[in-house]
């Protein structure tokens, strides 16, 4: 992940002041050490789906979180931009469009700016995703650790 643009992305969402913005610590370190954020941002260490049912647009980055927030039908942003640009640092629902993807801050930016218009247009695509990933019988856990 890149410090410096997840920063970036983070100072974006301070422009939003009138938001209620809730940030969750990763949970193997629940610290916030990588980033310094906006005093007016909430910091939480309430378990993760909790806060995905509170939420209206979850923003998450490589983790089962994504799946949560996609099987509780919130609208979810991709910030693919953090990432290398290396094709194998593409994640499975960005793959299968099964949410919004932002490739770049700009894009990011566009996408909070216009929150009230996004949708969760992606059934068909959510579908597949949890098919092929979740319910799908003929996956074994070691398969899908190596997809993941």
């Amino acid at each position: 992940m890149n410090v410096d643009k997840y920063q970036k992305m983070t100072d974006i969402l301070s422009k939003f002041k009138s938001l209620n913005i809730v940030f969750k610590p990763p949970t193997r370190t629940n610290k916030v050490k990588f980033i310094k954020l906006p005093k007016f941002i909430k910091i939480s260490r309430e378990h993760t789906l909790k806060l995905i049912e509170a939420s209206n647009i979850v923003v998450a980055n490589n983790t089962s979180v994504i799946f949560d927030a996609i099987f509780k039908n919130k609208i979810y942003i991709s910030p693919r931009f953090i990432r290398p640009k290396n094709k194998k640092y593409d994640l499975i629902h960005e793959n299968i469009k099964s949410c919004y993807v932002a490739n770049s801050l700009n894009e990011f930016e566009k996408l909070i700016r216009k929150r009230q218009l996004l949708t969760n247009s992606f059934s068909t695509e959510k579908a597949k995703l949890f098919k092929k990933y979740v319910h799908n019988k003929s996956s074994t856990i070691k398969k899908l650790k190596d997809i993941f």
